[in-house]
């Protein structure tokens, strides 16, 4: 898949890179991928500012603190770019999502296990099937390891949930994510939580470009491939299944 040709007329594009740490460091994958991002980004016009936060034992509220660190403290940025620092990416993907124009977009990495899945629910089409708009695989949740928002929908977003009232000294701040228990009994996390109400508020899928590489805390995957793969088994299952059926009523 590759991305359609751009407009080239200017537009201001300031992105804040979020990146939650639980004990203050990161990956040098991920490093030497933010590095090469900000190279390419300046080629591009784009302006970034980077907040790595440390010292956070909870990922809800690591993720709260730096949403709100982007709409208070960096009024000029237009982007909030979460990126987890165990993830080595490719610059292009970067810039790609930030040039997009969409109000909500992701790359899709693979989670870290052994067995290749990746953290993402897309949505059917009303004819079936993935639900594809040129190139984009439309999502109704993703992961927030590789997540661009625009600053208008966090900004509408944080005045419809609670104020977490600040401590010791620290800024009160909306509960944009939180983790809970769904009504089946099952745990969901910060990620899952925000594209639901997204998802409410806005009444819109979350748009996932698929075929981007990335490498997440050593296990390289791509979305893409990986759909490709499993489109391909389940066809073959299927002409399996038919000839087995005609085999039978011969």
């Amino acid at each position: 898949m590759a991305f359609g040709k751009r407009k080239t007329e200017y537009v201001y594009r300031h992105v804040y890179v979020a990146t939650p740490a639980y004990d203050g460091k990161v990956d040098s994958e991920y490093m030497l991928s933010l590095a090469q991002a900000c190279q390419l980004a300046t080629i591009n016009g784009i302006n970034i500012t980077a907040g790595i936060l440390g010292n956070g034992a909870f990922i809800d509220l690591a993720r709260c603190k730096l949403a709100q660190l982007f709409l208070e403290e960096n009024p000029d940025c237009t982007h909030l770019f979460f990126i987890d620092g165990d993830l080595e990416f490719d610059p292009q993907a970067f810039v790609a999502l930030v040039q997009s124009g969409k109000p909500v977009c992701a790359g899709a990495y693979r989670k870290r296990q052994d067995k290749e899945e990746y953290p993402i629910r897309w949505k059917a089409h009303k004819d079936g099937g993935l639900w594809v708009e040129n190139g984009w695989v439309m999502c109704d949740r993703v992961a927030t390891g590789f997540l661009c928002i625009e600053r208008s929908v966090l900004e509408r977003m944080s005045k419809e949930r609670p104020i977490i009232k600040g401590q010791a000294g620290q800024k009160d701040m909306a509960q944009l994510f939180y983790t809970f228990i769904n009504d089946d009994g099952h745990f969901m996390g910060e990620d899952f939580a925000w594209c639901d109400d997204y998802m409410r508020i806005y009444g819109e899928p979350i748009a996932v470009w698929p075929d981007f590489d990335f490498t997440h805390g050593g296990y390289e995957g791509n979305w893409n491939t990986f759909l490709e793969k499993e489109i391909a088994t389940s066809q073959a299952e299927e002409l399996e299944k038919l000839k087995a059926e005609q085999s039978s009523a011969a």
